[in-house]
């Protein structure tokens, strides 16, 4: 049976696999795709690698060609995700195979390959050249008090308000992009997250012409991107989301607020924490450093 399946790549939901990967990103991952497509989100630059029993998708490795500002310097990036298998077809090397049929294809084009996974996969990926690149977790102990300025704040609702997710996106393609390390042609999966984990959490900064991605947890801003039409202090967006109540601000990004000097511990790489797997002949990161998390795949 396993000799009798069929390789195939670059289809969508629409195509004759769509659902059935779906299905199967939904059941292994919780993950639904439809709002995402169907918003026309889905761009080339994702492209699904499966194979197929029939019409029904069996195993997957999905890729996301992208570019990265690391040191001023841009290059070229592969991020791999969707990596999942039908638990009736595990046991088979099908994630394998497909990892080595993604890995020939790319690998040339770019110059690294990257791709987020949690403890329990920290032996697959080295078997194919991948290496487990610790991050870097940023924070800063805070007292700001209560927000100064909320005027002209706004929450926008991406998710049900279509004209909310087009600001946001024309911020984007013009932001401020920072030198130390920024992901470009990464708006496909900026609308994803805003489509769903993070509809509730975005707020437009009217005065600043800028949005503000967070949630407020125990104490901790976790700020999980800052969108930036130009360059302001850290002490500007905090007359914005400053509380009483906040006692530290940890940033899932690197952040390069030049009034800002944060503190840069490695990120904890054990249990569900994702790490980051990298597979690149020569180190392309800085000793700190932490891929923004809105451009994960």
């Amino acid at each position: 049976m396993i000799n009798q399946l069929q390789l195939v790549s670059g289809y969508k939901l629409d195509g004759k696999y769509g659902e059935s990967f779906n299905r199967l990103a939904t059941a292994v991952f919780g993950i639904d795709f439809r709002d995402w497509y169907e918003k026309g989100f889905w761009s080339d630059r994702y492209v699904c690698h499966s194979y197929v029993d029939g019409k029904k998708v069996i195993a997957n490795v999905s890729t996301y060609k992208m570019d990265m500002v690391i040191a001023g310097e841009q290059k070229t990036a592969i991020q791999i995700g969707t990596v999942m298998t039908d638990p009736a077809y595990r046991g088979n090397g099908l994630a394998a195979k497909l990892m080595l049929t993604v890995l020939a294809q790319y690998e040339r084009s770019a110059d690294f390959t990257f791709l987020f996974a949690n403890e329990s996969v920290r032996d697959f990926y080295p078997k194919f050249g991948f290496r487990v690149q610790p991050e870097s977790r940023f924070s800063i102990a805070v007292s700001h008090g209560n927000a100064s300025n909320t005027i002209g704040m706004k929450q926008l609702h991406p998710a049900t308000m279509p004209e909310d997710l087009q600001l946001i996106l024309g911020i984007f393609s013009k932001r401020k992009l920072s030198p130390i390390l920024d992901v470009i042609h990464t708006e496909p999966l900026l609308s994803f997250y805003c489509l769903s984990e993070f509809c509730e959490n975005i707020y437009y900064l009217q005065p600043l012409h800028s949005i503000a991605i967070f949630r407020i947890v125990e104490g901790t801003l976790h700020l999980y991107d800052v969108i930036r039409s130009h360059d302001f202090p850290f002490r500007r967006l905090m007359d914005y989301l400053g509380r009483s109540d906040i006692q530290k601000v940890v940033f899932h990004f690197t952040p390069d607020f030049k009034d800002l000097k944060p503190v840069a511990e490695r990120k904890q790489q054990s249990g569900n924490t994702n790490m980051l797997f990298v597979k690149s002949i020569t180190d392309p990161f800085p000793e700190t450093f932490t891929i923004p998390i809105l451009a994960h795949s």
